[in-house]
């Protein structure tokens, strides 16, 4: 895909997916810390998402004959 805004969105929900998943195991105590962990995965991934974007390979351009 050739979009930011979708490369953005992409990228700060896979961040927060693989975030959710680590938050959901807890501590010791049972204690669960979302919003610590999640934050943090959300933007990390909308930051990738971004770069991904501005910074990746394009794809090659299909020539039709």
């Amino acid at each position: 895909m050739n979009s930011l805004p979708r490369g953005i969105a992409l990228g700060a929900g896979l961040g927060l997916l693989l975030a959710w998943a680590v938050a959901a195991m807890g501590d010791e105590q049972g204690n669960h810390y979302y919003l610590e962990i999640m934050l943090p995965g959300f933007i990390t991934g909308a930051i990738i998402g971004v770069l991904t974007q501005k910074m990746g390979t394009p794809a090659p351009v299909k020539r039709t004959t």
